[in-house]
């Protein structure tokens, strides 16, 4: 009971990205409609993407408070971040994989941060550099391609 609790106070403290999936969800309903064939990792894969767009809006709202307030942001060591995209490009490629395939994984890892990154600039009222673009779509590549070099390189089942 404690635990269900716990979710839903998450729930409440990160509204934002809980209606973007709530709305990720309802864009795969309404696609499914048209497309009765939609596989259901795309439905999984629509409820991220607009949870994701539920978090960029909940971090934006955070940030810009934390600025009002004269707070500034502390700036994130490239190590971490480069894990920290590797991880979500693993997650997202994993996604679209299974939905769609590899190739058309590799080739949304390829795209998206090229088309992402100057909307979330937008959306953060900051220039996001031309080095940022390939520094995420490297990252997000390599997160991709981790669990396919292990199968080569151990032979291991699974991937």
């Amino acid at each position: 009971m404690d635990q269900l609790l716990e979710v839903v106070f998450l729930a409440a403290v990160l509204w934002r990205a809980v209606l973007g999936a709530a709305f990720g969800a309802l864009a795969a309903f309404l696609t499914s409609l048209v497309f009765p064939a939609l596989p259901g990792a795309a439905w999984f894969a629509l409820s991220f993407v607009g949870g994701s767009l539920g978090f960029i809006w909940h971090a934006g709202v955070v940030s810009a408070r934390e600025a009002a307030n004269g707070r500034k942001a502390e700036p994130i060591s490239g190590p971490i971040s480069f894990l920290g995209i590797a991880l979500i490009g693993g997650l997202w490629g994993w996604l679209v994989a299974s939905a769609f395939g590899i190739v058309v994984a590799v080739l949304t890892l390829l795209v998206m941060p090229s088309v992402l990154g100057p909307i979330f600039g937008r959306v953060a009222n900051q220039q996001v550099a031309p080095r940022a673009i390939v520094f995420a779509t490297i990252a997000s590549l390599v997160g991709f391609s981790v669990p396919y070099a292990v199968n080569f390189a151990f032979g291991v089942s699974g991937a």
